[in-house]
């Protein structure tokens, strides 16, 4: 059986959603160990998932591909191959042939139990050596992944039993609400008292009375109300008769009904439980209910008496004990039948205990447990006496209780003691990180909480805390509309989690992108707008980087294909034309002719200029302005297009029909839109049906006042799947970049692209931009 695998099941994290704190450890783990991919991989039988990816776009992958499942197979503390090249046990290893994995360095997450579950690891394309350094971060890295992958499996314990308490507490407060039965509880160790909103109810009481701790100490005379009055009556009783527990039936002058009362008084706590029995008819039903709870509580807690001769080696039990094993009096007993209910730890200490009665002479007292003949998990309570004669044990006899109820409480109370203790310590622990932001403020804009970290990140001094106004001073006037945007939504819907970044400067005046999650907590002045952030600026400048990578890269492909397109056909014709005129001029013996033929060669020397002009401005590397916006004549524009790039589209065998209105003009930024054409065309022009006709179609409308359609019409030698999912797998490499390019052009200047396919017309290109009148 797959330990591990088992283990890894109880975290309940595969297949979950991405999650932040994740990928930034990969992120972290790629950029420490200069590597091109970091994953955090958890294994499973027949495949390894990744909770997160850097620099890989899958999730998972077969078992097979796993390099990381070597840790788990050998128990190793960490791994690194330099070169699976070089490595005599991986050089064939899926990963590498399939992949192109070279290097690889990993280390172990562990489950409590100490079995590898996954692990925390970078590759690498390329043969790679890491330092002490590398090693060390990676290490710590892979502790961070493991704790955060406890902290998931403690969470999600933590809600599942959250819910069954919550669960528990309504079950026993319906009860009591149903029974009406009220209950006060005061608890001397705490100093506190505990009031069930039914029991105020019961009372004739309000909500939103108080009864305080030092207040039932000091009750005077002058009783104000019907709790006091009850508690004041019992605590008399106490003081009259010295019983610590005893039921009552006393007549309140406050409000005038009669209750039954329950007591009981220890050390600790005096609890009180009372029912109201003032209407006869109500008091038939309701006895009769008391007497029914009462013969129930009495099951639960029956006591049974055992013994044990060890002379005859017999064992008698009464009926309650009996009843308590879940068992008819029929049975006959014996050891091994009494063992057989008892696990063996818990059977090994009754026998101890047993034991050490008989060698000692002394009494025993102990708690244990076992499965019931019906198959109910208990405990008990067990005393057992030994009976001498003449210095010898001859018999052990003893009474047995089933203590369960109170062991699950028990339990419960400990649990969530140490719930409450751990979320504590999450909570100082979030409080006082260096890592996020921590700001509540009220629906007036005054500072209810502040983390140091956030003032000294942005440069706050001591003074500025709570009860000071939200000072703004530190928001960009654009971040400051989406914070006041974002907080009016969270008001609006209490509880709710918004997300937004904001564009931000410290008090030095040094320029920060913060992410923000914003919840509304409630009106009360100590809840309010929960305001908890990180700073993103690397992340934001590194967007805007790739942002800008990315557009000049669409541009310098788009020049490219102009190039292509000018030297393919252009200034080849034009050498060509330049080197035929060169050998009619040879050739020829009329001074008149070869007059002739050097025009038509300057002529053409002056068309290779022209095109050498083109090319050089296609070779101006610079990014064109985005925002560089003019009227276009679409009609001429298309046309000298057409004509300078793309002259054979006008060839006789072909048929190419432009329907623009002359007077059709667009605003938009003339060198993107060109590019774009370009690109379009020359993509048509390489992927058009071979051997036949070549028929092209261009129209251009109006839309709604709003946006300019130029929609292209053409067969092409096979279906075109779309540019918006980028499924362009059937063409070549080259051929599907044009088209992805060109759409990242238009995205730079608003505008879109839309690919239609037809049974009939064939593929229509439907460009959208943005042209409102």
């Amino acid at each position: 059986m797959d330990l591990a695998y088992k283990d890894l099941q109880s975290y309940q994290i595969l297949d979950t959603e991405k999650q932040g704190v994740f990928d930034e450890i990969t992120e972290m783990a790629a950029e420490i160990c200069d590597c091109a991919v970091s994953l955090i991989v958890l294994l499973e039988p027949e495949r390894q998932w990744f909770k997160s990816a850097f620099g890989l776009d899958v999730r998972e992958t077969p078992i097979k591909y796993s390099i990381c499942k070597k840790l788990k197979e050998e128990n190793l503390n960490f791994l690194v191959i330099p070169d699976l090249k070089e490595d005599p046990e991986l050089k064939n290893h899926p990963a590498l042939e399939e992949f192109g994995v070279q290097f690889y360095a990993g280390f172990p997450l562990k489950s409590e139990s100490g079995n590898t579950i996954g692990t925390c690891c970078v590759l690498d394309y390329s043969p790679k050596h890491l330092d002490d350094f590398q090693l060390k971060n990676l290490r710590l890295l892979a502790k961070q992944a493991n704790n955060l992958l406890d902290i998931h499996k403690s969470n999600y314990q933590i809600k599942k039993e959250k819910q069954q308490i919550e669960k528990w507490q309504k079950r026993v407060y319906d009860i009591a609400k149903i029974a009406k039965v009220g209950g006060i509880v005061l608890d001397y160790n705490d100093e506190t008292v505990t009031i069930g909103d039914h029991t105020k109810d019961l009372l004739q009481l309000p909500q939103d009375f108080v009864f305080t701790f030092p207040s039932s100490k000091n009750l005077s005379k002058t009783i104000s109300n019907p709790l006091e009055e009850m508690v004041s009556e019992v605590k008399g009783q106490i003081s009259l008769t010295g019983q610590k527990e005893g039921s009552i039936k006393y007549y309140s002058k406050h409000n005038k009904r009669t209750y039954n009362l329950d007591y009981l008084d220890s050390n600790n706590t005096l609890i009180i439980v009372f029912k109201d029995i003032t209407i006869t008819k109500e008091l038939q039903s309701d006895l009769l209910l008391y007497q029914s709870l009462m013969k129930e509580m009495e099951k639960q807690s029956t006591i049974g008496a055992w013994e044990v001769n060890l002379e005859e080696n017999k064992i008698f039990w009464t009926q309650n004990t009996y009843r308590i094993y879940g068992l008819d009096n029929r049975h006959e007993l014996s050891l091994d039948f009494v063992k057989s209910f008892y696990p063996k730890e818990s059977y090994d200490q009754m026998e101890r205990d047993f034991e050490e009665c008989i060698n000692t002479g002394k009494p025993y007292e102990n708690n244990y447990r076992f499965l019931s003949n019906d198959h109910q998990n208990k405990w008990v309570k067990v005393i057992g006496n030994p009976i001498k004669v003449e210095g010898k044990t001859i018999k052990i006899i003893g009474s047995i209780q089933d203590i369960t109820e109170d062991m699950k409480v028990k339990n419960m109370l400990e649990r969530n003691n140490f719930l409450l203790e751990k979320r504590t310590q999450f909570l100082e622990g979030l409080v006082n990180n260096n890592s996020f932001f921590i700001f509540r403020m009220s629906t007036e804009k005054e500072v209810i909480f502040i983390n140091e970290y956030y003032k000294n990140f942005f440069g706050f001094d001591e003074s500025y805390g709570f009860g000071k106004a939200a000072d703004i001073s530190v928001i960009d006037q654009s971040g400051l509309l989406e914070s006041e945007k974002i907080a009016k939504k969270a008001i609006e819907n209490p509880g709710k989690i918004f997300r937004s970044t904001l564009k931000q400067y410290t008090k030095k005046g040094e320029e920060k992108f913060c992410e923000w999650d914003v919840v509304f907590m409630g009106e009360k002045s100590s809840e309010g707008l929960l305001w908890i952030g990180h700073d993103v600026t690397d992340k934001v400048f590194q967007q805007n980087e790739l942002n800008r990578v990315l557009r000049l890269t669409s541009v310098l492909n788009a020049k490219l294909v102009e190039f292509n397109n000018i030297t393919s056909h252009l200034f080849r014709s034009q050498i060509a034309n330049l080197s035929g005129l060169y050998q009619l001029i040879e050739l020829s013996d009329s001074q008149k002719e070869k007059q002739g033929f050097l025009d038509s060669f300057k002529i053409c020397l002056d068309k290779v200029n022209e095109v050498i002009s083109d090319l050089d401005a296609i070779t101006n590397l610079e990014s064109p302005g985005i925002y560089d916006i003019e009227p276009i004549n679409l009609d001429y524009f298309i046309n000298d297009i057409i004509k300078t790039n793309f002259p054979y589209f006008k060839y006789s065998i072909n048929n190419l029909k432009i329907s623009i209105p002359e007077d059709f003009l667009i605003l938009t930024t003339k060198d993107y839109l060109k590019l774009t054409l370009n690109q379009i065309f020359s993509f048509i022009h390489k992927n058009r049906q071979k051997n036949i006709p070549f028929h092209m179609e261009i129209n251009a409308y109006q839309e709604k006042s709003i946006n300019a359609i130029i929609e292209i019409k053409v067969k092409l030698d096979r279906e075109l799947k779309g540019i918006e999912t980028y499924n362009l797998s059937d063409f070549p490499e080259l051929e599907s970049w044009k088209l992805r390019s060109s759409a990242t052009l238009l995205e730079l200047i608003k505008g879109s692209i839309q690919v239609i396919n037809t049974t009939n017309s064939g593929t229509s290109f439907k460009i959208i931009l943005p042209n409102a009148s």
